[in-house]
């Protein structure tokens, strides 16, 4: 069987998690932003977000980020069930509004999360 010319291979397949490099120390469970060639950071409050840390990572070890999901993110102020949500200062979550640009716009919160804890966040794609 001939391969198929001109085609190209995905590099992720499907592209929900994402190994990048960490630039400063990660926490598992923060909203990271990209920074270089899959190189991530810690996101704060206005930076556009690429996924979630899945884990824990020092500055230039590997870190698996998620892009796509509903994964428990930790608020930082209480968030009603529906509400949009972007990123903190901490790299946690808290209300976002209609007006807040897409490219900061972390994901929607399915459940009333309380501050200090953590609750189910749809990721925004």
């Amino acid at each position: 069987m001939a391969g198929i010319a001109g085609g190209i291979v995905e590099y992720f397949s499907p592209g929900d998690r994402i190994t990048c490099t960490s630039s400063g120390s990660v926490t598992g469970g923060n909203v990271v932003k990209l920074v270089g060639n899959r190189i991530v950071s810690p996101a704060v409050a206005a930076d556009a977000k690429f996924g979630v840390a899945l884990h824990n990572a020092a500055t230039g070890e590997i870190v698996t980020v998620a892009c796509v999901g509903v994964w428990p993110l930790k608020a930082s102020t209480t968030i009603t069930a529906g509400s949009l949500v972007v990123t903190t200062a901490s790299g946690q979550v808290a209300p976002g509004t209609s007006a807040s640009t897409p490219d900061i716009l972390v994901g929607q919160a399915l459940e009333t999360i309380n501050s200090g804890a953590t609750g189910p966040v749809r990721l925004r794609s």
